[in-house]
């Protein structure tokens, strides 16, 4: 919102931009003669939102600031194979050494090595520092 400023003063500068970017813009209308109110009045002209007191800028904006938006979240469907299911529910977010992914499913380490590269191009796991994994973040 731009209250009063000469026509190639910084802040008309900046709304300017802000204007071309659609941005809203607010702005103050002044006297037409006086060379402090020039530059609100350019901003008028190309596109600023003329007001006169925070209740109109209130109004113009209020269903964005209090609506609440619903958190979107989309399902995705794995078709995750027997073994990756098992490797997946040895998986939290806390790290996990590959040995012991080993070690609690009885599989190959050649095989492990496998099924996490998979999920883990798939997203569903994230392979950390020190060949630890956790569920994809």
């Amino acid at each position: 919102m731009v209250v009063e400023a000469g026509n190639r003063s910084g802040a008309i500068l900046t709304a300017l931009n802000a204007v071309d970017q659609n941005r809203e813009v607010f702005s103050v209308p002044g006297r037409i003669f006086d060379k402090q109110s020039l530059g609100c009045l350019r901003l008028i002209r190309n596109g600023a939102i003329p007001v006169q007191n925070a209740e109109q800028i209130l109004s113009h904006i209020e269903n964005r600031l209090f609506k609440t938006l619903k958190p979107r979240q989309e399902n995705i469907s794995l078709d995750l194979t027997r073994e990756e299911k098992i490797v997946v529910s040895k998986l939290n977010h806390e790290p996990v050494h590959i040995d012991d992914l080993v070690s609690n499913t009885g599989m190959e380490l050649t095989r492990m090595l496998s099924i996490l590269l998979e999920l883990e191009l798939r997203g569903v796991i994230q392979q950390l520092s020190g060949k630890q994994f956790v569920l994809g973040v």
